[in-house]
């Protein structure tokens, strides 16, 4: 049984653009106090001591289908609300789950770290050289 069904709403929140910092090619987010006092970066890494992954969000295929459409097509953030034990953490874990499985089976199996395949290999050239014998 599940105890509660959890829900995806529309919520719009305009973030100025933000502009990738130069020494590290990353975005600082550092002036949203609020959100970083309340939000969760998912997945947790191991180095940050990562949690337990959660168990597979069972029946729920419907929701995970549309927070992944959320997330990788329409390029949204996603703010998913519920009870305490509804499966949220679940929900999210099993979509990213899944756009990773995705994205892997996208990549060419010989593709380099950055997804881009390796130079082509050059043929071996035939030894046109005769011997003195």
């Amino acid at each position: 049984l599940l105890p509660s069904t959890p829900w995806l709403e529309n919520v719009t929140v305009k973030i100025p653009k933000q502009k990738k910092r130069k020494d590290t090619g990353t975005y600082d987010y550092a002036e949203f106090k609020t959100l970083l006092a309340i939000a969760e970066q998912l997945p947790y890494s191991r180095q940050e001591g990562g949690k337990r992954q959660s168990d597979h969000a069972w029946e729920r295929g419907e929701l995970v289908d549309r927070l992944i459409n959320l997330m990788t097509e329409q390029k949204g953030n996603v703010l998913l609300v519920g009870k305490s034990g509804v499966g949220k953490s679940t929900i999210i874990y099993e979509a990213i789950r899944n756009t990773h499985t995705r994205e892997k089976a996208k990549k060419p199996m010989n593709a380099t770290a950055s997804g881009e395949p390796p130079p082509p290999v050059s043929p071996p050239r035939p030894n046109t050289s005769e011997s003195g014998n």
